[in-house]
């Protein structure tokens, strides 16, 4: 048809929605660059190759092409959707949200906005809202394997296994994707099946060779059944194959990390950034090799750098934790609240900030609401309970202090925790347990920063 009518506008950009659809992407360029070479204003035409350009990682200009979009089609909701997925990659979770929103109240049938709002929801602890949102989908969209997948996701963010399970199985009745599959090896590795889950996660890994998600996990499968070796040499493999294959050169750089090999690992960074400079994650694993290496301004200028093409909360916590070492507290706030901007569910930035206030600026009361969203998200969080109970300790709240210290304490056994406990019971008036639990401290760091904090608390 295209072909017999070459000049209808309305036919091309159909053909090259088609072939997106159908993952043909270099057929669909093909069709919209002869689209816009006959009107270079053509939204649909834009909105596809905007589409590829955010496909490809160039957000820049997909970002730049859909400002023109938006001028000829102000709400249009496949544009918003896109345009989320350009916040989505850089991390900002709450302006991704509200443009999902939006796409979703422009077009209640944008199937993929309502499944990436499910997972924002999830990611947040709103399963409840997740669910009811999938709900809401139409009769048809229900019958997807994606569909399937959000619903298993949220399932197991509430521990519902049986549920989580039934999701999956259905959605593989439908179709076999490397996101389905990675979450039947999810499954598989909460009741031990080991096999189970390394073929469906080697399965997954033939279908997306570029998949860190799926590397990292069968990695971890490897080294519960003691083949770590195999790992190593599997990772080799996929990054000689395809030097370019920037997340296997970043999976074998983080095992070489765990290996103690760091010029190997640091090799492997170099090579991913190489292959793709936009790739923040080797600029922040290069970085955590130069703190490694005592070298914080190296770390601090990589990072930087790394920032100003794509600002991430994992680089902004790392930025934050060199400003702690360097005793810059305020510019550590600063760098945790960037974080919190850019993931406002960043557990890591909300405790660490919530410290931060605490200990070091004198403002446990604006401390305790950071500490606080932490602790909603994250219950049982060992380091966000020890951080509360030092903020009630300076709130004077001793009961509440130990409640969440001796939490800590019982969750994971450390000496920082214990030396909380040692000031907390001092002020309460327990001497005998505080000196029982600072010894138990000088046993397990004598070294420790908290010990002299709590000397000084106990004298």
């Amino acid at each position: 048809l295209v072909k017999d009518h070459p000049d209808d506008a309305a036919l091309r950009d159909q053909f090259a929605a088609t072939l997106m659809s159908l993952n043909r992407k270099e057929e669909a360029s093909s069709v919209v660059d002869a689209s816009l070479a006959k009107s270079a204003k053509d939204p649909d035409a834009l909105l596809i190759e905007a589409t590829l350009k955010i496909d490809a990682n160039d957000y820049g200009a997909g970002e730049k092409i859909l400002d023109a979009v938006d001028v000829a089609r102000p709400n249009s909701a496949a544009a918003k959707y896109q345009r989320s997925r350009i916040y989505a990659a850089r991390g900002e979770t709450r302006k991704e949200g509200d443009l999902l929103v939006e796409a979703l109240r422009l077009n209640p049938r944008l199937l993929a906005g309502r499944l990436e709002l499910s997972r924002l929801l999830t990611e947040a602890g709103n399963t409840k809202g997740a669910l009811a949102l999938l709900d809401a989908a139409a009769p048809g969209e229900r019958q997807s394997v994606t569909y399937h997948y959000f619903r298993s996701i949220a399932y197991t963010r509430d521990a519902k296994w049986e549920e989580a399970r039934a999701e999956v199985d259905l959605g593989l009745a439908v179709g076999r994707t490397p996101a389905l599959l990675t979450q039947d090896a999810v499954l598989k590795l909460q009741t031990k099946n080991l096999a189970g889950a390394r073929k469906s996660l080697e399965e997954a890994l033939k279908l997306d060779p570029k998949n860190l998600v799926v590397i990292g996990l069968l990695g971890n499968v490897y080294r519960q059944m003691n083949e770590a070796p195999q790992f190593l040499v599997m990772l080799r493999q996929l990054a000689s194959a395809d030097p370019k294959n920037v997340q296997a050169q970043q999976a074998l750089g983080l095992q070489l990390t765990a290996n103690g090999d760091k010029a190997g690992a640091r090799t492997a960074f170099e090579a991913a950034k190489n292959a793709d400079p936009t790739f923040t994650p080797a600029d922040e694993a290069l970085a955590g090799l130069d703190l490694q290496e005592n070298a914080p301004d190296r770390a601090r200028k990589r990072l930087l750098e790394s920032v100003k093409g794509r600002d991430t909360a994992a680089a902004r916590n790392l930025l934050a934790g060199i400003d702690e070492k360097q005793q810059s507290w305020d510019q550590a706030a600063k760098n945790y609240r960037r974080a919190l901007e850019l993931a406002p569910a960043d557990v890591t930035a909300l405790n660490n900030l919530a410290n931060v206030l605490s200990e070091h600026l004198g403002k446990p009361d604006e401390a305790m609401t950071y500490a606080e969203k932490a602790k909603a998200l994250r219950p049982s969080d060992p380091f966000v309970e020890d951080t509360l109970g030092c903020i009630y300790i300076k709130k004077r709240n001793i009961p509440q202090a130990l409640a969440h210290l001796q939490a800590s304490a019982k969750s994971l056994d450390r000496a920082s925790v214990h030396y909380h406990l040692a000031g907390a019971y001092w002020l309460a008036g327990d001497k005998n347990k505080s000196r029982e639990q600072y010894d138990l401290g000088v046993k397990l760091d004598p070294k420790s920063p908290e010990r002299a904090s709590t000397d000084a608390q106990m004298r």
